[in-house]
């Protein structure tokens, strides 16, 4: 049953600490807002100000923040960044708090923005109840809400991020990478298309045609193995990203989603949740060869022992060894 209380904000900043942008900038200062509104619920409703918050991540970090910019400025810059990782994470909040049976979440936004003489920015936190969250359905499955029923040596998963695929793909490397995988795909279809034209004029020369065959073979079978399993996502629901598209924690996946206008829409995700044997993070990533084709969770204190199955609709697994 939800509790209709706000949860503690503790709950906000250790799920905070789980993310793999917890020492970014962004992160810090909604930590430190976090804190901030722990240590004087006095004032947060009124929000705390640039300096204070500034001050409060310098407590966080162990050393000032030392930058050229005022405090107000500070806080500008990582506001944008904060508010696309708060929106990235903002289904595994819900999750992972509904899973402690509270009905609210907190939200750090500006609670006076400013804009005049002496009227400073503040940002604090603000109280969001579930019931009032338009694709709360979507994002909480009445069979995970409650753990209770969950069995001790049961894992609960939450979606950590949700964003979308394009975003992802089109800044850092690897759009580079996309750019060169398309210029020699180019090339390949300009020299085997040239090279099959000239054999259509020699068709004696068997050594060629054969040369021809293989190669054609061989790039299908790399394009099938990056790529291949893509084919299933209308099936499966979800499927691993393309290895050659992962960061070195090999963790993202690709989900089918549907939204509130019944419109399919593929997002690209990632899953975790706490092992029930050693308290470590679990990663819901691909099983590789040992449980081909599924994807399974892994922990990251034993990723060869502690392997738990996913189940992306009920957000649970079970072990498997």
């Amino acid at each position: 049953m939800l509790i209709p209380v706000p949860p503690p904000l503790s709950i906000l900043e250790n799920l905070a600490l789980t993310w793999e942008e917890k020492d970014q900038l962004p992160v810090l200062v909604l930590r430190a807002i976090c804190r901030l509104a722990e240590e004087q619920p006095e004032n947060e409703e009124q929000g705390f100000t640039s300096l204070e918050i500034v001050e409060k991540v310098g407590q966080i970090r162990g050393n000032s923040w030392h930058f050229s910019e005022t405090e107000s400025r500070k806080i500008s810059t990582n506001w944008k960044r904060l508010r696309v990782i708060q929106e990235k994470k903002r289904t595994g909040i819900i999750q992972d708090i509904a899973a402690k049976g509270f009905d609210t979440f907190p939200h750090v936004d500006k609670v006076n923005k400013g804009g005049g003489s002496g009227h400073e920015t503040r940002y604090s936190i603000i109280w969001r109840r579930f019931d009032e969250e338009p694709d709360i359905d979507q994002i909480l499955t009445r069979s995970a809400i409650n753990t209770d029923s969950l069995p001790e040596d049961w894992i609960q998963y939450v979606c950590e991020d949700v964003e979308g695929i394009s975003k992802y793909l089109t800044k850092g490397w690897r759009i580079q990478l996309i750019i060169t995988m398309a210029l020699l795909a180019i090339i390949f279809v300009l020299y085997y298309g040239g090279f099959a034209l000239t054999l259509m004029f020699d068709r004696e020369n068997t050594s060629q045609i054969l040369q021809l065959l293989s190669g054609g073979i061989i790039l299908a079978a790399l394009v099938w193995a990056f790529f291949g399993h893509l084919l299933t996502l209308q099936s499966k629901r979800i499927v691993p990203l393309p290895s050659i598209f992962q960061s070195l924690d090999n963790n993202h996946l690709i989900e089918l989603k549907t939204s509130d206008d019944k419109e399919k829409q593929s997002k690209l995700v990632r899953y975790s949740g706490e092992c029930p044997i050693c308290n470590g993070r679990v990663i819901a990533k691909s099983g590789g060869l040992t449980f081909f084709g599924r994807i399974v969770g892994k922990c990251e204190n034993a990723p060869v022992e502690h392997i738990f199955s996913f189940d992306h609709v009920t957000r649970r697994g079970k072990p498997l060894r």
